[in-house]
């Protein structure tokens, strides 16, 4: 039960809301109690046992009860203090004399008359039946003496830990009886195993109810703090279970060893009623002898009475061995052995009465009593065969349960000092490790005020209900001009703006429902001037009052900067909208370029084209052969401007084309882009490596166009080699796929690599290899489309690899 705010638990808010329980506690047993009560008077059964399968509540717990019920719901009720405890201490003596004469009367023999003050015992009922049991009556004497610690008569200092000791005994009681009843209930009467009943279950509920309620109230009214620490309390919660566990198992075995003393003597006596059954079943056929042989009626008599006193034998032997299933099979045929042998008797007697001694004689002679007489001895002596087995193994148990209890008893002893000294052991380092927390609080708090006082940053603590200046550091009373008198005599509220205290109040509502952190503010100076400021808060304990600590970081510089920073993000907005309007009207401006160039430069080719390749064939012979080469020559320039017009306006449109991507097979794309140079392959030797290559989500119209363009690089670089060699494949590094065509051909030098992608950038002439300079740079832009990069390595005369990676490339195949 421990407290970390004392304050707290004694405001009246906390104390009405935490009174709840001890005054429902209190109800409830009151209502057990009276209404027990009420069923004695009503001869109710069900009201007599409240809860259904319980014993009844006896009279005197009912109104013990309902006594110490009334008394704890008194004291729960704040407003009246004095009656309260004049409640309290006249219902603690009563219960208190209740339970102490009842112990005086069980140990002492006394009867005082107690049992029926209340109620007379019925006509069968007797004093005892009434009476409570001494577990009962300790339980009485516990609550008595703990409510009368709670009233004037007990110093306030012993009061509180009596008590509560007190409470905590009582809820241990209660709850072993509750225990002790429901496993006897559950797994029978062996499983209870300190034989606590507490009047079985309806009395247990109740004292469990008042200790508990007594304990809330000691928590609730007085404060109740348990100051021991976890190891401590462990130690004496480990100690009390060993000790309810060493008295449990001495409990048991006590209550062994009395059962095998009580089974031992039930042998014994087994053993003789047996005894006595052989002996007359022997004396009876004695009797039946000497009639036969004398004749004198007098044994007859004796006879009767041998014959009846078995039958008593017989009788007590069932109700001894009734729970033998095999002896009471035993004793149905010994009486029907001992009857058909009876029978047998008085048919020979009968004989010697009427016929003579020789009639007699020759019947015991040839009849079936030896017969009888043999299979009754037989089955006597098997009863007393198991009898002496079963006596041997109760003398067994007897002595190991009596040497086991008495055992126990000074490891009992023993445990207990040994708990006490371990208690002890843990209640001195408890209190040894309290203080040297103290001082280390106390060492703490002084550097804490050291930090609070030396802090650059303005800190100060206000009080959480009255919003009033606790404690200013100097650095507050720097920044705001206030003197630490000024500060003290005033609230939070009165350093702000008078248009934000609407929201201050909202959100220190907010903060108590634990929504606290960091916020920003604005605060004002003495002199007027309006801070921005970001504040940190923290809840505390300060001189036993709840508070709040305040760190303050002054961002008013930070503010104003955020402000021109984001006057420069609207600044930076509008040139970027205004420079996206210019980019716009130029790439109108280059659509309407490039539909010049289609329509307006290709118009002046084909003509020259046209009119060239007309003068050629009309007029190609009365042409000097130089005529026909220059003629020859104007048709080459104009179809390479074609060609290069045609490749200008395919790398313009690349910029502008919307990307259609989906699944690619990059190896079936590049089959394909190298079945399309069949013309530029004819009459060639090439041979084409394809590897594997990786699956792309990409355009596939351009990224054949990739593959076209290098493809045919390649083939055309490797013009002048007799086999050429083109590989393409794919390599694999810190899990992303790089692909690449590889050649044979002429090859370059690597310090002008980085021309090989620009516009119109050749590194061969072209009567060596024809080409416009665009492709490359057509590769390069479909690449960075698609996220990617690409670059080439070759050497002079041994040719070239390009290289080139794509966004998202998959290694699968």
């Amino acid at each position: 039960m421990p407290m970390n705010d004392t304050n707290m638990a004694h405001s009246p808010r906390f104390m009405r809301r935490n009174l709840i329980f001890p005054l429902s506690a209190g109800a409830a047993a009151a209502l057990m109690g009276g209404g027990a009560l009420l069923g004695w008077w009503l001869n109710n059964e069900s009201l007599k046992s409240i809860v259904s399968g319980s014993n009844p509540l006896k009279p005197n717990i009912a109104a013990g009860i309902l006594l110490c019920g009334a008394a704890l719901a008194f004291l729960s009720l704040t407003r009246s203090s004095e009656p309260a405890q004049i409640c309290s201490a006249l219902s603690g003596i009563i219960v208190l004399a209740l339970g102490g004469l009842t112990l005086a009367e069980h140990f002492f023999g006394w009867n005082l008359g107690i049992d029926q003050w209340l109620i007379q015992p019925r006509a069968n009922e007797t004093t005892q039946m009434l009476r409570m049991v001494p577990a009962t009556a300790i339980c009485f004497v516990l609550m008595g003496i703990g409510l009368v610690a709670q009233s004037q008569l007990v110093s306030p200092r012993l009061s509180l830990p009596l008590a509560a000791g007190l409470s905590v005994m009582l809820v241990f009681v209660g709850a072993l009886a509750l225990v002790g009843f429901f496993l006897e209930t559950l797994f029978g009467s062996r499983w209870n195993l300190l034989g606590m009943k507490v009047s079985e279950l309806t009395a247990a509920v109740g004292f469990l109810l008042l200790g508990s309620g007594m304990l809330a109230l000691l928590l609730s009214k007085h404060g109740l703090v348990w100051s021991l620490n976890t190891l401590t309390t462990a130690g004496f919660v480990l100690g009390i279970a060993l000790m309810v566990a060493a008295a449990a198992i001495a409990f048991n075995h006590t209550r062994r060893m009395l059962e095998t003393t009580s089974s031992l003597s039930q042998r014994q006596e087994v053993l003789q009623k047996v005894q006595e059954v052989l002996t007359n079943t022997t004396d009876l056929l004695s009797h039946e002898r000497l009639y036969v042989i004398l004749g004198d009626e007098r044994f007859l008599s004796e006879r009767e009475q041998t014959r009846l006193q078995i039958t008593k034998d017989i009788l007590a032997l069932r109700n001894l061995t009734a729970d033998n299933s095999n002896q009471q099979r035993r004793l149905d045929q010994l009486e029907a052995l001992i009857a058909e042998r009876i029978d047998w008797e008085e048919k020979i007697m009968a004989a010697r009465r009427d016929q003579g001694f020789a009639a007699a004689s020759e019947m015991i002679g040839t009849g079936p009593g030896v017969r009888l007489s043999d299979d009754t001895f037989r089955l006597i002596h098997d009863m007393q065969h198991e009898e002496q087995a079963l006596l041997v193994q109760d003398r067994k148990q007897a002595e190991a349960a009596s040497l086991t209890a008495f055992s126990l008893l000074p490891v009992g002893v023993f445990l207990s000092i040994g708990i006490l000294s371990l208690g002890l052991s843990f209640l001195n380092a408890g209190l040894t490790e309290q203080k040297q927390t103290e001082q280390a609080l106390r060492a703490s708090e002084k550097r804490y005020r050291e930090l609070f006082e030396s802090n650059p940053n303005p800190m100060w603590i206000y009080d959480v209900e009255t919003l009033s200046f606790l404690a200013v550091n100097a650095a507050a009373v720097r920044q705001y001009g206030y003197s630490q008198e000024e500060f003290r005599a005033m609230t939070i509220k009165d350093i702000r703006p008078p248009e934000d205290i609407p929201t201050l109040i909202n959100n220190l509502s907010l903060v108590t429902k634990g929504l606290d952190g960091t916020t920003q503010w604005r605060h004002r100076r003495k002199d007027g001037a309006l801070l921005d400021v970001e504040i940190t808060s923290h809840d505390l304990m300060w001189l036993g009052r709840p508070a709040s600590l305040v760190l303050i970081n002054d961002i008013t510089a930070r503010k104003r900067a955020e402000d021109e920073v984001r006057q420069l993000n609207l600044e930076l907005e509008d040139r970027v909208e205004k420079r996206t309007m210019q980019l716009q009207a130029a790439n109108k401006e280059l659509e309407a370029f490039s539909y010049s160039v289609s329509h307006d430069l290709r118009s002046p080719l084909r003509t020259v084209d046209g009119f060239s390749q007309a003068v050629l064939e009309d007029y190609g012979t009365q042409l000097p052969e130089e005529g026909r080469r220059y003629l020859q020559t104007i048709r080459d320039g104009a179809q390479r401007m074609g060609v290069l017009i045609d490749d200008l306006l395919t790398f313009s449109r690349l910029s502008r084309l919307p990307l259609h991507k989906q699944d690619v097979d990059m190896a079936r794309l590049a089959r394909d882009s190298f079945a399309e140079l069949a013309p530029e392959k004819k009459g060639r030797k090439i041979e084409l490596k394809i590897g594997e290559l990786p699956k792309v989500h990409g355009d596939p119209a351009l990224l054949k166009q990739v593959w076209v363009n290098l493809l045919s690089n390649a083939v055309k670089y490797t013009r002048k080699r007799e086999t050429a060699i083109i590989e393409v494949g794919c390599t694999r590094e810190n899990g992303s796929a790089t692909c690449f065509v590889s050649d044979n051909g002429a090859g370059f030098d690597m310090q002008y690599a980085h021309k090989l992608f620009g516009v119109f950038q050749r590194l061969h002439r072209t009567d060596e290899f024809e080409g416009t300079g665009v492709g490359l740079a057509i590769v390069q832009r479909v690449i960075n489309r698609h996220g990617g990069r690409v670059w080439a390595e070759g050497t002079e005369g041994k040719g070239a690899t390009f290289y080139f990676t794509l966004e998202g490339a998959k290694q699968e195949v």
